[in-house]
């Protein structure tokens, strides 16, 4: 069985008009998407998987419930596919009032699949929106649900018949909201809670509401700030322009993963300002609809070394600022950075045992006694000795 938790939550497939098409686990283990013409892809939703999570945390049905910020449903689905393609689950309103399905949760999980080739998807949906449908109108979104989408790879899907999981099973495990100090945040395990080297990782979107324009060539001008709970090991961020285009895409990167800063100690603040170039942008003439608007968001993912004591990574004094235009701050340079006296000295590395990352928390080099950095390629990078860490980078 193929069973993924992926790195991000990018949100590749858009949600669609409101179609009324519902899931549910049938006698036979069989789960049916029906295709949703509204929204020309495979849609349905089920607000019983959220009511049977809540009865099941709390004793209590919920009905008449009224969803809170940082309140969480982790939500796990296996089964064999009907058909290829990209398959994805979410959060959302599903209340016809709203006018369209509405995100109360700005994460997707999602993961390609293979006909005839089961698999198991999992990922944890926390409720950052329970207050402004789609459109944009202030209204209480009360009736949430699990969503399952689906696109086909081309050809592999003819309209409009159901995309199929047979064999199929849920779970979803209802989590009240984490009790954090005024002014904290607590960033949730991104969809793969550890890469291959350990590290676990955090992730955290958010929309960003003061950037109305950007232009290819101009920059993003970042602070960030806050008090960890846990040491955080590396710190990264992507922009990206989330609406829907031509060609059914989503999420569409502006920049590169960019690593800002390593090494933030367990209640100290940091302060980091940096300036990212802006490499590509989305002209409106290639919006799916005409009334549609920009929507900037960026992605922070933070990795540690431990796993957060409270599940979630807790940021106190948390305040994060962007804007888009004239480059204010130089680029974020992990500058070299001698901790638990590791030995350095004329760009080479003394240890017993050193192990080379790049900014993605990949293994890039091996070495005994003693490593050269001017050996890597142009690029930002951690290594962890014997002694201890250092952080460097390569022009």
């Amino acid at each position: 069985m193929k069973k993924v938790f992926l790195l991000l939550a990018s949100a590749l497939m858009g949600v669609a008009a409101f179609a009324g098409n519902t899931w549910e686990l049938t006698d036979s283990k069989e789960i049916v998407v029906a295709y949703n013409s509204g929204g020309n892809n495979w849609q349905a939703g089920s607000t019983d998987v959220v009511s049977e999570a809540m009865t099941a945390a709390t004793g209590t049905l919920a009905d008449g419930w009224t969803p809170a910020l940082g309140e969480s449903i982790t939500f796990t689905i296996s089964g064999i596919p009907s058909h290829s393609g990209k398959f994805q689950f979410a959060l959302i309103d599903e209340r016809q009032e709203a006018d369209w399905y509405t995100e109360m949760c700005k994460t997707y999980i999602s993961m390609n699949v293979v006909k005839g080739e089961k698999f198991e998807l999992s990922g944890k949906l926390t409720i950052d929106n329970v207050d402004k449908s789609q459109k944009g109108n202030e209204v209480a979104l009360t009736a949430p649900g699990v969503v399952l989408s689906f696109v086909p790879s081309e050809g592999d899907l003819e309209n409009p018949d159901p995309f199929t999981l047979t064999e199929a099973a849920y779970d979803a495990i209802f989590e009240e909201a984490l009790s954090i100090p005024d002014g904290a945040i607590a960033v949730d395990p991104a969809q793969e809670a550890q890469d291959a080297e350990g590290h676990y990782k955090y992730e955290r979107k958010e929309s960003l509401s003061t950037v109305t324009a950007v232009e290819a060539g101009k920059w993003f001008n970042v602070t960030v700030e806050g008090k960890p709970t846990t040491d955080i090991f590396n710190m990264q961020i992507v922009f990206a322009d989330n609406v829907q285009t031509k060609d059914e895409n989503w999420w569409h990167e502006l920049t590169k993963y960019t690593a800002f800063a390593q090494n933030k100690a367990k209640g100290a603040a940091f302060k980091c300002q940096f300036s990212i170039p802006v490499e590509a942008v989305v002209a409106e003439s290639d919006f799916m609809d005409e009334t549609a608007s920009h929507d900037f968001r960026c992605s922070l993912l933070f990795l540690t070394n431990e796993a957060a004591e409270e599940g979630s990574l807790v940021i106190e004094d948390y305040k994060l600022t962007v804007n888009a235009g004239d480059k204010a701050y130089d680029e974020p340079v992990l500058a070299v950075e001698e901790v638990s006296n590791v030995a350095f000295e004329n760009g080479v590395i003394y240890s017993s045992s050193i192990v080379v990352y790049n900014q993605a928390g990949q293994v890039v080099a091996t070495a005994s006694d003693e490593f050269a950095i001017n050996t890597l390629k142009a690029g930002i990078y951690f290594a962890k000795t014997a002694e201890g860490s250092i952080s460097f980078v390569v022009k």
